[in-house]
């Protein structure tokens, strides 16, 4: 990313009007931040769905996300189970569970409709709560994005990536029937009546403000969806066949706002599809009989990874800010920088590629949830802020 010295003074002027002055750098490091972030994540939690001993379901006879119910929730006796795998496995002579960090405890990454289930299931004979909350161990030592509290010595990180929207079983599915640009199928924002919750105005002018589809009658208002080119195929547990593949790179997924039925079938969202191509296009490219990509609205599936600390488990900038850096100025005049976006952490896991993958394979593990592709894949930062370096098998 390039940035010169006079678009500080640009910024600020155009920003002025409104009270308040901002240059572009503040405005890079505090939006995109937040990108890198979130792109870090999901390449580090699809990494990690890879090849784990996956525990599928509450009784964990599931072959799949397919065998998944509603009532099929964590529980503290699949955790105990969990965390005792990996103690024989990694840890044979590992202390008992303490209810403080020690600096040795296993890491969830999990969500939030995880951890309700769990804080109301873990209390003891008197009703009372058992689960640590952070605020009573903060103090002592280091702790993680996202972290929440610990119960019996596994600590857990709450992420919004681990939850996978729409890869169960399929409820309903219709095909896109025209081209989608980044920044179409949202409300038009120069339509004073339409607001999202009636206070956002969202999408953008000149684009087009709906999704064609085959059949929008089979979804209703709020209902929330994936957008997405790929189907799964099936050929493992992973997901379900022809749902959504959660590493499909223009998946997107979206609450919908209102339908239209009768005539034109449209979907309209509370936001703009806006995954691209590296060529900056959206979904564009006919897969067949005027079909574009897909809209499905299938069961949600809540994830959540356990990862041992002795194999340096939690890396590529999972639940980790990213460093910003901008080096001097490149040119004669002193004018143009490179923003370069980094990690310690990424850095270190480049430095011995084999050995951190091979870790993960052997020793994360995984509840309701993995990977459609086999490998496992390293993260750098590049051109496109973050991409697939290389993967071993």
């Amino acid at each position: 990313m390039a940035l010169h010295r006079e678009s500080e003074m640009f910024t600020y002027w155009q920003n002025n009007g409104g009270g308040t002055g901002f240059g572009l750098r503040p405005i890079i490091n505090s939006l995109l931040s937040q990108v890198v972030v979130d792109h870090l994540d999901i390449l580090g939690r699809n990494a990690f769905f890879t090849n784990p001993y996956a525990y599928y379901g509450a009784a964990g006879t599931a072959s799949g996300f397919s065998g998944i119910g509603s009532t099929d929730i964590i529980s503290t006796e699949i955790i105990d189970s969990i965390v005792l795998g990996m103690n024989d496995r990694d840890q044979p002579f590992a202390p008992l569970p303490n209810p403080f960090p020690m600096g040795n405890e296993p890491i969830c990454i999990t969500t939030q409709g995880v951890m309700f289930d769990l804080k109301r299931e873990a209390v003891d004979d008197n009703g009372h709560p058992t689960f640590v909350d952070v605020q009573k161990y903060a103090a002592p030592g280091p702790l993680i994005t996202g972290e929440v509290g610990m119960w019996r010595g596994v600590r857990f990180v709450v992420n919004n990536m681990a939850r996978l929207f729409n890869v169960g079983e399929v409820a309903e599915q219709t095909e896109i029937k025209a081209a989608l640009r980044p920044g179409d199928g949202a409300l038009d924002p120069e339509d004073a009546n339409l607001k999202v919750d009636e206070v956002r105005r969202v999408g953008q002018p000149g684009a087009t403000h709906w999704v064609t589809v085959t059949d929008a009658s089979v979804f209703a208002a709020g209902d929330i969806i994936t957008i997405h080119r790929l189907k799964h195929d099936g050929a493992n547990g992973r997901g379900v066949v022809d749902g959504v593949d959660y590493e499909d790179p223009m998946a997107q997924h979206a609450r919908v706002y209102s339908v239209t039925t009768g005539g034109p079938e449209r979907l309209i969202l509370e936001e703009p599809y806006m995954m691209v191509e590296e060529n900056g296009t959206g979904l564009e490219t006919d897969l067949g009989g005027t079909v574009f990509g897909y809209v499905t609205k299938g069961q949600h599936v809540h994830t959540a990874t356990f990862i041992n600390p002795n194999y340096n488990g939690l890396i590529c900038g999972v639940a980790q800010p990213p460093v910003f850096y901008t080096p001097l100025a490149v040119d004669d005049y002193l004018s143009m920088y490179r923003v370069n976006i980094g990690s310690r952490t990424e850095q270190s896991v480049c430095a011995k590629t084999e050995n951190c993958w091979n870790s993960l394979k052997s020793h994360s593990h995984n509840v309701a949830g993995n990977s459609k592709r086999e490998g496992s894949k390293i993260v750098r930062i590049g051109k496109s802020a973050a991409e697939l370096l290389s993967a071993v098998a």
